[in-house]
């Protein structure tokens, strides 16, 4: 639910009282001042779906699924944005490990992180792109085996981010060399970094910073080289641009409660978008204008698998006519 503010009271009918309305709504959160702001919860699978990204053309939802029969597996599906029922997975169970997906600018490519166990049950990850409409599937990374990676990110100058051993890295997304990008390790020791995110413009990387007190939201500047810490107490899961100046994250409460929050980078502060559920992953879609996220209505009832409860829910971000 949204923070509930009282309206503002003019009592005539004057400029001031015109500039104090425009001056409370530009105070309130990106939902605010939109006239329909209601959420609308649009997957129903059987244990649980979370992690979805639009693609840049708002055509279709891309996100991560868990079935009854493999519910530790994750499977990454596609449907239309308002229609479940056409869901279809695009990476199905297969005994590999999927995950943190991102949409190539043109909206062909999805990259990921694939990794397949090892005997012992260690995960050996690679990262790989996977074709929209013919499924080919291309790997990008070659790294030893017992290799973990985290990410991905897609820039739109066509470079793709990872982590691996606590440091940033980069892959064309045409395959070939990979570049260190950010020397987390020795710049910020102890910050494990987790869940890199190219800003829009590409000039710097958002990520999850964690310590074994806290998880923090770093954003580092590749023009200046500098590195800062931006919002603190973040959810452990990836925050996602919704334009060049503020990052969409989410912010843990207690055991039971997780909100979602907009973050300014240049003022290092936020503003809580939801209350009194336990929502993760926020992403922004059709140039801003749907907040699409997971959410776990009731996780104090939680058990079982361990995304047993958690749907995507969509929210409209601007004022419109219907």
């Amino acid at each position: 639910m949204f923070e509930r503010r009282m309206p503002v009271k003019c009592t005539t009918k004057n400029i001031a009282c015109l500039l104090l309305i425009l001056i409370s709504c530009l105070g309130r959160s990106v939902f605010s001042c939109a006239r329909n702001h209601q959420f609308a919860q649009i997957t129903k699978g059987p244990v649980g779906e979370i992690g979805p990204r639009c693609s840049p053309d708002g055509r279709y939802l891309a996100f991560e699924y868990f079935s009854t029969e493999h519910s530790d597996a994750v499977q990454v599906w596609l449907m239309p944005p308002d229609r479940f029922s056409d869901a279809r997975p695009l990476l199905g169970y297969s005994g590999m490990s999927y995950g943190e997906i991102s949409w190539s600018p043109d909206g062909g490519w999805l990259s990921f992180v694939g990794g397949s166990p090892e005997s012992d049950g260690v995960l050996s990850e690679q990262v790989f792109k996977i074709n929209i409409a013919n499924r080919q599937i291309t790997q990008l990374t070659y790294f030893p085996a017992r290799t973990s990676l985290g990410g991905t990110s897609w820039s739109r100058d066509g470079r793709i981010l990872f982590e691996m051993d606590d440091d940033i890295y980069v892959v064309p997304q045409t395959g070939g060399t990979v570049a260190k990008l950010l020397d987390v390790n020795t710049r910020l020791p102890g910050v494990n970094p987790f869940f890199p995110s190219w800003s829009p413009d590409a000039t710097r990387v958002a990520f999850v910073g964690r310590t074994a007190k806290e998880h923090s939201l770093y954003v580092a500047d590749l023009d200046s080289n500098i590195i800062e810490k931006i919002f603190s107490d973040v959810g452990d899961d990836g925050p996602s641009w919704l334009d060049d100046s503020r990052i969409l994250c989410s912010r843990v409460e207690g055991q039971s409660q997780s909100s979602l929050w907009l973050v300014r980078v240049r003022e290092k502060n936020g503003v809580r978008l939801t209350q009194g559920f336990y929502d993760i992953g926020p992403v922004a879609c059709v140039s801003g204008e749907y907040m699409y996220f997971a959410r776990n209505a009731d996780i104090s009832r939680f058990s079982g698998p361990m995304m047993r409860g958690f749907h995507i829910w969509r929210v409209r971000m601007r004022n419109s006519s219907d």
